[in-house]
């Protein structure tokens, strides 16, 4: 991988000097690094717990991991500032840590999954991610004693044709003024002893789920979402929530419905979602369907406290 070279001026000597950056490309594929830095390779074994610590000196990083499988106690990845990670047919599994964290920097994830891990931090999840931005595609999350996703401050998450399957203490949790847009997505047979099993709103969110279907989930209030008022002073902006279409089931191509057979631990109001007063605005679109939702009533499927806006 070549070096760039950047050109600057220094007007006090009037001339002009170069410095050369340097670029990493690191590729890790069935378990071996390599990487080549200011022109020399290294290689170095994948049982090392975090493979991007070994570049962190780095001012620009580019990653690719590649059909691997990841099994253990510690975090696999640990995306940084100015660093770009694309992980592509890989298992991440059984970790009492997040077992991929996003911290400033950029994350793709394509055909892989991240199941059985169990966290021990309370503010985390099997993926973490603050001020970063990750893309997910054809992935699975699935069997996680902890959260899926923790998305804590001024974050960009998409996540598209992936599956959530059956995680015991919910599934995405945002803190604060990030962005979050679900595009044909099946939430399936997960849960939580807590409000919100399918998302937890944060204060300024914005969030969207396009083509997305929320089967058997269960929490004490709010099946697929709770949103809360705003816990902090000084970031009190509402959020935003909607919802429009249905998932697509690969296999048949049937269409579902969006909303089937949610339920609550008491079986109260809430029984899709729960809002506190002054949250912000939900938008439900009319081609959204509930089904086997224990009721006909909207106000008993969606629990509003005042000074919400829903349509």
């Amino acid at each position: 991988m070549n070096n760039i070279s950047k050109k600057f001026l220094n007007k006090s000597k009037n001339h002009l000097m170069w410095f050369v950056v340097p670029i990493v490309v690191l590729i890790l594929i069935g378990g071996v690094v390599f990487a080549s830095k200011n022109g020399q390779e290294l290689v170095w074994e994948s049982s090392e717990s975090v493979v991007t610590n070994h570049i962190s000196d780095a001012a620009i990083v580019e990653i690719e991991i590649s059909d691997n499988n990841f099994s253990g106690s510690g975090t696999f990845v640990n995306v940084g500032a100015n660093q770009k990670v694309t992980i592509e047919n890989c298992t991440f599994s059984n970790s009492t840590s997040s077992a991929i964290v996003v911290n400033g920097g950029e994350l793709e994830i394509n055909n892989s999954t991240i199941s059985n891990c169990d966290t021990i931090e309370r503010l985390s999840g099997a993926l973490y991610v603050m001020y970063g931005t990750v893309n997910i595609d054809g992935s699975k999350f699935e069997g996680n004693s902890s959260q899926a996703i923790f998305v804590d401050y001024g974050s960009t998450i998409s996540v598209s044709n992936s599956q959530f399957l059956n995680n015991t203490d919910g599934v995405i949790r945002s803190y604060l003024s990030n962005s979050i847009l679900c595009s044909n997505v099946l939430f399936s047979g997960n849960s939580t002893s807590g409000w919100g099993c399918v998302i937890q709103v944060g204060n300024e969110d914005t969030v969207q789920f396009e083509n997305c279907s929320f089967v058997a989930n269960s929490a004490d209030r709010g099946a697929v979402f709770y949103m809360p008022i705003a816990t902090i002073a000084e970031y009190a902006g509402p959020s935003s929530l909607s919802f429009s279409g249905a998932y697509t089931n690969p296999t048949t191509g049937a269409k579902m419905a969006t909303f089937d057979s949610n339920t609550t631990l008491d079986g109260g109001n809430g029984l899709v979602g729960y809002a506190d007063y002054s949250c912000g605005s939900i938008v439900f679109e009319t081609d959204v369907t509930f089904i086997n939702s224990g009721s006909d009533n909207f106000e008993e499927l969606v629990y509003c406290d005042y000074d919400v806006e829903i349509y």
